[in-house]
């Protein structure tokens, strides 16, 4: 399986593990990350990145200074946008400063189909119709991003999501709202925040809380293709550095770079089970398979094609 080349998913996946917030021209807040996915970065509304390993209640200049830029984004744009990327669950994107006006803020929890460009452009897009109580969201379409339906937010999830919201508010709890994208757009990084969470029922995000169980960091990624984000069998595994893998549902040079995403690995390794054995594979290994129920084959020690 020769390695596939996607210099932007790698630059991303190294930027992810940087903190930055960066302020943008425009009528909208920029948002603020506090990191954890890889490919995209904020262009529009004022927003704060955040590490899966970072407390936003921690007592620290950090979070002086992210508290003081919230309130001026909210001052200026009427909200901030929080962005929480870069560990072991999906990322999720959140928002801060619409409770006052609508009672709930907004969050957008996986969804990595959607850039981050995008999931703020939904995002802003649900607002628009929360402003305008007479609309129909339903038939209103984000352009070709797809439609979305919002979802009331049950307490144990957003006690767990919406820390940076709970600090702000000085408050024990923050009301939300989940933006859902419809069918067509629906992967397997969107949880269902609307019931009480359970890391049975939504397995991608067990490890908010759950003790980490693998042989590798928290922060282990993997390239994969919208195809197995939508739910098909990954059939052919590499692992290319001691925390990167790429997992694809097919060949993976056919898969071109607009179709390509990276995820938390525990993000497959929840949907799949079967995949379990890419943890064990030695840097520069591989293997495949026909299908989900198949055994997992070698590729061969030289330039990993198939036996």
């Amino acid at each position: 399986m020769p390695r596939v080349s996607r210099p932007t998913a790698r630059q991303d996946r190294a930027s992810r593990r940087a903190v930055s917030a960066i302020q943008r021209p425009g009528n909208r807040p920029a948002s603020s990350r506090h990191p954890r996915t890889p490919r995209f970065h904020a262009s529009s509304a004022a927003s704060t990145l955040m590490t899966g390993s970072e407390d936003p209640t921690a007592m620290n200049p950090r979070r002086t200074w992210s508290l003081q830029q919230i309130q001026q984004n909210i001052d200026t744009f009427g909200y901030h946008m929080y962005v929480v990327d870069g560990g072991a669950i999906p990322r999720f994107i959140y928002t801060i400063g619409l409770s006052p006006t609508l009672g709930a803020e907004l969050i957008f929890a996986g969804g990595i189909l959607y850039s981050l460009d995008e999931a703020r452009a939904i995002i802003e897009h649900l607002r628009g119709h929360l402003l305008n109580p007479g609309s129909n969201i339903a038939a209103d379409p984000v352009g070709l991003l797809g439609t979305f339906c919002l979802r009331a937010v049950h307490r144990s999830w957003g006690d767990a999501l919406l820390l940076g919201a709970i600090d702000f508010y000085r408050t024990e709890s923050v009301a939300a709202l989940q933006c859902v994208p419809d069918e067509a757009h629906m992967t397997i990084d969107v949880p269902d925040l609307s019931t009480e969470r359970s890391g049975n029922s939504e397995p991608a995000w067990r490890w908010l809380t759950d003790p980490w169980p693998y042989a590798c960091a928290q922060s282990a990624s993997a390239t994969t293709d919208i195809a197995a984000l939508r739910g098909a069998p990954i059939t052919e595994v590499a692992r290319w550095e001691e925390d990167y893998w790429e997992m694809f549902a097919g060949n993976g040079p056919d898969v071109t770079e607009d179709d390509a995403r990276i995820v938390p690995i525990t993000t497959l390794l929840a949907a799949d089970p079967t995949l379990a054995p890419a943890l064990e594979l030695k840097i520069g290994e591989g293997f495949w398979r026909h299908s989900e129920e198949g055994e997992w084959t070698p590729w061969r020690a030289h330039g990993l094609g198939r036996d």
